[in-house]
Order: C-alpha cells, then structure tokens, then sequence
C-alpha cells in the first residue's frame, strides 16, 4: 500500500484495485505460512486499501490494530480463567 503511495494522486486512484489485491493476499499468504488462518486478518488488510479515509492515517492504523487485537485477548483471558 505504502508503495503504491509513490506514485502521482491520480495514478494511485487508478491502481488502488491492484494494491487491494496484493495487500489481501500477502496477508493470505503469510497466514498459510505460519500456519494461523484466520480470514478477518484479510479483511484487515484489505480496508487500507479500499477506503480512503483509513488510507489516510497510513502508519498509524497499525497502533489501532494492535490495541484493539490486545484489548479483546486481555478480555478473552479475563473472561475464559
């Protein structure tokens, strides 16, 4: 995603399908590697790409993902002891 970022505004809008695409399936891929399918992380991946809202945050909704990733384990250990 950040790579397709690179090129000029109206270019990026053109490809934005393709990025979409490449961002689901090396996600898709490194989940099949380790073993640890889970199809929502393919969503995730995928939103980046597909609106530009969250486009617009760029690195900074990697921080989002974590926390809300460690708050529902904090809350799923919490609820399952």
């Amino acid at each position: 995603m950040k790579l397709f970022h690179l090129l000029p505004e109206d270019r990026f809008e053109e490809l934005r399908w393709l990025s979409a695409a490449i961002a689901c399936a090396t996600a898709i891929v490194a989940m099949q590697i380790t073993e640890t399918t889970h199809p929502p992380a393919g969503a995730t991946a995928l939103i980046p790409s597909v609106q530009a809202d969250v486009t617009e945050l760029g690195w900074y909704f990697l921080p989002v993902i974590l926390l809300s990733s460690a708050l529902m384990l904090a809350v799923a250990l919490f609820l399952n002891n």
